[in-house]
């Protein structure tokens, strides 16, 4: 029987969902799952293993380092590197790069059991749906198959095999999700590509309320259990869904937890649900505060006011907000910025997190910032990082004012008077604030969730992140 190796970098409080699913989905139909930690476990562990297949999940900021340590891991172990993910779904060109073998598209479930089974099976696997290949200087790249509709069918995900580390073992944090896909087309997300891919089989799909609970349940029964997370898009999407499993939830749960919400979606009535079944964080994306801004640019066409109704809501509800913002939006001004400091002042949230805009590869927003100049189409591998820098090419002065301005967003939110000091602050190292923001997320987080069970758990992931911060893996 084949084994497949799942390689990931590292894990300390969340597992890769992704991969746990694909795990158990293959595991249910008979084959070998193992977890390789490449920046914790012995690679000889992984060589006595002997794996057939490498498998990888990638995003755009990541798949470098995963080709490159598959070039690694293939001098010492013979077997096909597979790579999935965003990255390799919007893509897929990165087949071309070396020992990558097959490139899969969309949903991994069914197109991993399949390719594997007709290696098995020793059959012609070069017209697997969701594959892209290289053979003989070609490329073949397959259509992908329908969706799974029930998505009820595909087994829990396999917690037994990816909860190796000491923190995920004690942990009291697990993530749950009961919906895949999203209606939405905003500009900086690729949701657009998900249904050029699917066609008019693209569309959002849940699990029945029965379903997660029973999921949850067996997850509270073996492990210490003190909160959840639902990682859905869009938690708010379907009323009628949400109602019925809060019901179930606040019956038989009853765990703080929580989600992502669309403002646009909240009423009183959602706001109840959300309230009395225990929800204890609501993430909510403002993303711009100017009007304009969010309807032409991010393509995300609400109004301020709609903004200030739901997190009222919320708040009444004593729903903690965290108010979720991108700073440095192609074809705006310093000025925009503001008017999302603004905005969030008025929303009053827990915790306010500004973001700078990374234009990934095959968003609109790529496409926007390559036509005004302003990203090259050939950095797609040098995008930065959301909390540390902007590759957007603005004028130096405005690119020091929206990094200055993230690094403060929260502390000038929490008390606006500061903001009349920015000019001054502008003259102080950018670093100060940089790690001011960083411990002041840091402690927020602490507040938020049951991270951490003794001090010594404290200082270690103090230390685990200064190694992450000096690797440039933060």
């Amino acid at each position: 029987m084949k084994k497949i190796a799942f390689i990931y970098r590292d894990i300390s409080f969340q597992a890769p969902l992704g991969l746990m699913y694909l795990s158990s989905f293959l595991k249910k139909n008979g084959y070998i799952c193992y977890l390789y930690l490449s920046e914790r476990d012995d690679i000889k562990e992984l060589i006595k293993f002997k794996p057939d297949f490498l498998c990888y999940t990638v995003t755009t900021s990541t798949y470098k380092y995963y080709v490159e340590y598959n070039k690694v891991l293939r001098k010492k172990v013979n077997a096909m590197s597979l790579f999935g993910g965003p990255h390799a779904t919007f893509f897929p060109e990165m087949i071309n790069e070396e020992k990558v073998d097959g490139v899969c598209m969309g949903e991994g479930e069914d197109a991993l059991l399949d390719l594997i089974t007709k290696i098995q099976k020793e059959e012609n696997y070069f017209n697997t749906e969701n594959w892209v290949f290289k053979t003989n200087g070609n490329i073949i790249k397959n259509k992908c198959r329908k969706l799974e509709m029930n998505i009820d069918n595909y087994p829990f995900p396999d917690r037994e095999t990816f909860f190796k580390t000491s923190q995920l073992q004690k942990s009291k944090i697990w993530i749950f999700i009961g919906s895949r896909g999203c209606p939405y087309q905003c500009s900086y997300c690729h949701n657009h590509m998900m249904k050029s891919i699917y066609g008019s089989n693209y569309r959002v799909r849940y699990r029945t309320p029965g379903n997660m609970i029973e999921e949850i349940s067996l997850v509270k029964k073996a492990y210490s259990l003190e909160m959840i997370m639902f990682t859905d898009d869009t938690f708010n999407l379907n009323k009628k869904w949400l109602k019925e499993l809060l019901s179930e939830y606040a019956r038989y749960v009853k765990i703080p937890y929580s989600c992502y919400i669309r403002a646009d979606l909240m009423d009183d009535e959602v706001g109840e649900y959300l309230g009395k079944s225990n929800c204890a964080i609501a993430y909510m994306g403002i993303e711009s505060g100017n009007e304009r801004v969010r309807r032409e640019i991010l393509n995300r066409p609400m109004s301020n006011q709609q903004i200030i109704n739901a997190a009222k809501i919320l708040n009444k509800n004593k729903v903690k907000i965290v108010a979720l913002n991108i700073l440095g939006v192609p074809g705006t001004t310093f000025l925009d910025d503001l008017d999302t400091l603004n905005l969030n002042i008025q929303c009053s949230p827990y915790q306010a997190v500004g973001q700078l805009l990374q234009p990934y590869p095959n968003t609109k927003i790529f496409d926007f910032s390559v036509k005004l100049n302003l990203f090259s189409e050939k950095d797609i591998s040098n995008l930065g990082d959301v909390f540390t820098d902007s590759k957007l090419s603005f004028n130096r002065d405005h690119l020091k004012q929206i990094i200055y301005l993230r690094d403060l967003f929260p502390f000038f939110v929490k008390f606006p008077p500061l903001f009349k000091l920015f000019p001054v602050l502008l003259l102080f190292p950018r670093k100060i604030f940089y790690y001011l923001n960083k411990i002041h997320y840091g402690y927020s987080k602490f507040r938020l969730f049951p991270l951490f069970n003794s001090p010594k758990e404290i200082l270690l992931a103090i230390l685990n992140y200064y190694k992450r911060e000096k690797r440039g893996t933060s």
